[in-house]
């Protein structure tokens, strides 16, 4: 169900984009030179990407070359429903994507409505933050907040092959595959606080303002490089105006 409401948005955004561009589709292909679009590939494969992002090309000159670009965003929050006012679990995920790059044509194939290759290289940015509140009993004893923060900034260049697909004159698939080179930098840090067992929690706001405070702090730091291939780097339905 979520991933068809994914869906939904990503469609609405193209629908709305359309409605508002429909005047510059009646261009012929030749004096296309935007292509916006939606990666849907979150109804099929769930990656680390964001679920709702915006894909744009824009060409430049007459061999075949093209500026790009995509931006995503997704939020979500977690709150368990455990029925009791002094327990809480809530969880809070945030994950941004801004890229840009440079593509070419090098191929065009007779394919249905016509059929293209191209070649694509890629600098990219992605943070995904986790916020987390939990408290827990320790024993009979004592009961303990904690507050956590857990952020991932992850650079990458990317190389890309792809398949565009037209069904129209304006509408297409796009089919990319991809190697990466990755570097990510992890923090995470923790904020602890102790109360009664039976005492009562000030709202969360202070709770969160308190626990920065505390001397009970923990947490890890890490970094990491790697290259990857990714058969399925994107899978995109665009309009060409």
């Amino acid at each position: 169900m979520n991933r068809i409401n994914r869906l939904h948005k990503s469609v609405l955004i193209l629908v709305i984009s359309f409605l508002y561009l429909h005047p510059c589709f009646s261009q012929s292909e030749k004096s296309q030179k935007w292509e916006v679009g939606a990666d849907i590939l979150s109804l099929f494969d769930k990656n680390q990407l964001p679920d709702y992002s915006l894909f744009a090309t824009r060409k430049i000159g007459e061999k075949g070359f093209s500026l790009r670009g995509r931006v995503g965003f997704q939020a979500d929050s977690y709150k368990s429903k455990n029925g009791q006012k002094y327990l809480i679990n809530e969880h809070q995920n945030y994950n941004y994507l801004i890229m840009a790059g440079v593509e070419r044509n090098f191929a065009n194939i007779q394919v249905g409505n016509g059929m293209s290759l191209y070649w694509a290289t890629d600098l990219g940015f992605n943070q995904r933050i986790t916020r987390g509140q939990e408290t827990n009993f320790v024993g009979s004893e004592y009961k303990v907040f904690e507050y956590s923060v857990n952020k991932s900034n992850n650079y990458y260049l990317n190389g890309s092959i792809g398949i565009i697909q037209s069904v129209t004159n304006n509408l297409s698939f796009r089919l990319e595959s991809s190697i990466s080179y990755h570097f990510e930098n992890y923090i995470g840090k923790g904020y602890f606080l102790v109360f009664e067992p039976n005492q009562e929690l000030p709202p969360k706001s202070e709770l969160i303002e308190d626990a920065k405070k505390s001397n009970g702090t923990g947490g890890s730091k890490h970094s990491n490089n790697y290259l990857s291939l990714i058969p399925f780097n994107q899978l995109l339905i665009t309009f060409r105006f």
